[in-house]
């Protein structure tokens, strides 16, 4: 009943979001990258992407059963990861009972983590790539609490794989069977458990090796993570400051006080333990709150903290362990009342009573948060404009989102579409001839419509500048920014395509008629 229960609030949830929100640059590129992959052209080689590769993979599966339905794949990969959003709740109650041997305490803890609306907005409005990742640590920690070494292992592996910040867990699944297994048992342990972490690496692997990308993968994956991307320095104080902020306006202020009081009541309970058992304390970091949830916790946090965090939605890491902490405060007091029928049974309606309220209002503020939009439908309006600009000839670039592509459906000319954290600067290092170099490669796909979405970056103002030199003139249809031969300006006239010098809503019309979001003409 309890994972009926926590399924059920997550479905409840997160369907207050809408399948047709915005479509953002972050979500797009795996958007993009995984309309490619069904067309067979593998990641990194469509689209350069920091992040590890499976998000992309996992969207490639729906992009492919969409095309061969005939289905909206955008809509095919958002409801794919919408499984696994919902997957994810009923793990975190899974986790949160075997944790504190407590059912109350496993739905709360579920109904915490599908309250938190950074990653409920994205459950059906994504893709997140974060998502899947998310799903497979709280597996993965629940495998480990059980000590069944080879799943879990395999589980971090799949994590990581699609967030390499969580190589935490890797580490775990090899450390913990050296740990927590007996010495006559270590060597098995420790060799089930690096069979699972390696068994996805080595497919992985194996597959880039196999469509030729291997060397796209390693520099996207691992070498400018590590080399390429500029982080702004900060300094202890203008860190927490920041991250505080920024956690405050994407959680709400209810939200993020919750994950603060979560995390805080995780820890609180995890240094109880340890100073109740300080006479032992080899035996209490053997306890799965020490050895599992604790060491995990701190290492995802450390990572973050100190070297990788880039705003709020990287705090998704996060949340699995707030709603731990809830849950864990629920089975503390019950535990208290254990023996006193009465008084756990009043508990048991207290902590039940506070799921169904935190549900109801979830299900209120969900509803009134300015990412619950139906933008999609705007931009295929948008999309119209540029088909009609482009006709079956005209080619289209862009540089910064891959938005307008996915929607589309066009190929751009360069893999290097998301410029952002230097990656614009990568791209200028590793082309031939520098800016200049890049430039002349534009001019040689000839486009006749460039799409410039990239604006917090020291090359955008240059790359302006070079496509007005190219003979390119600016002006937006809808909210992207367009950059137009004199041809395509043409055709934008005799297609009855508005075009305007500031962003606008959606698309028009030269009589200020919406465009059509379907049978476009």
């Amino acid at each position: 009943m309890g994972a009926l229960a926590s399924a059920a609030a997550a479905v409840l949830l997160y369907t207050r979001f809408n399948i047709n929100q915005r479509l953002w640059r972050d979500e797009a590129i795996y958007v993009y990258g995984a309309q490619r992959l069904a067309h067979g052209v593998p990641p990194y080689a469509s689209i350069f992407d920091p992040k590890a590769p499976l998000a992309t993979m996992l969207g490639g599966v729906a992009a492919a059963l969409a095309r061969l339905f005939g289905v909206n794949d955008i809509h095919a990969i958002r409801l794919e990861f919408f499984v696994f959003s919902c997957l994810t709740a009923v793990a975190v109650y899974a986790l949160a009972r075997r944790l504190w041997r407590s059912v109350p305490a496993g739905v709360l803890a579920a109904v915490v983590f599908v309250s938190f609306p950074i990653f409920a907005q994205d459950a059906i409005g994504g893709p997140d790539a974060k998502t899947p990742a998310i799903l497979a640590i709280v597996v993965a920690a629940l495998l480990l609490i059980e000590r069944r070494w080879f799943w879990a292992a395999l589980m971090a592996s799949v994590a990581t794989l699609v967030w390499q910040p969580l190589f935490i867990f890797p580490i775990a699944a090899l450390v913990l069977p050296l740990v927590m297994t007996e010495r006559q048992g270590r060597r098995r342990s420790f060799v089930l458990a690096l069979s699972g972490l390696a068994i996805p690496l080595a497919l992985v692997g194996v597959y880039f090796l196999a469509v030729g990308a291997f060397g796209k993968f390693i520099e996207a994956t691992v070498v400018f993570p590590l080399v390429g991307n500029q982080r702004v320095p900060f300094s202890v104080h203008q860190r927490v400051t920041h991250m505080t902020h920024l956690v405050r306006v994407a959680y709400g202020p209810v939200e993020s006080v919750l994950l603060m009081l979560g995390l805080l009541a995780l820890l609180g309970i995890a240094v109880t333990v340890l100073v109740s058992k300080r006479a032992a304390l080899r035996e209490a970091a053997r306890l799965p709150l020490i050895s599992v949830i604790l060491f995990t916790f701190v290492g995802v946090a450390g990572f973050l903290f100190y070297y990788d965090f880039q705003g709020p939605e990287d705090t998704l890491a996060l949340t699995p362990y707030a709603a731990l902490g809830i849950g864990g405060v629920a089975a503390v007091a019950l535990r208290f009342a254990r023996g006193r029928v009465r008084t756990w049974r009043a508990g048991v309606a207290v902590v039940l009573a506070a799921a169904m309220a935190l549900v109801g209002f979830s299900w209120v503020a969900f509803d009134r948060r300015w990412t619950n939009n139906r933008l999609l439908v705007a931009e295929y309006s948008d999309a119209c404009g540029l088909d009609r600009m482009l006709g079956t000839n005209g080619g289209l670039y862009a540089l910064g989102d891959p938005t307008p592509l996915t929607i589309t459906h066009r190929v751009n000319p360069d893999r290097y579409i998301y410029l952002e954290e230097n990656v614009s600067g990568w791209k200028v290092q590793e082309t031939k001839g520098g800016f200049d170099g890049w430039v002349s490669q534009i001019q040689a796909a000839d486009p006749s419509v460039i799409v410039l979405q990239f604006w917090y970056d020291a090359n955008a103002h240059r790359m302006k500048h070079a496509l007005n030199g190219l003979g390119y003139t600016s002006a937006y249809v809808g909210d992207w920014h367009l950059f137009l031969t004199p041809d395509a300006r043409a055709r934008a006239a005799a297609a009855d395509v508005k075009l305007t010098r500031r962003p606008t809503r959606v698309a028009h019309s030269l009589s200020g008629r919406r465009l059509p979001h379907h049978n476009c003409g």
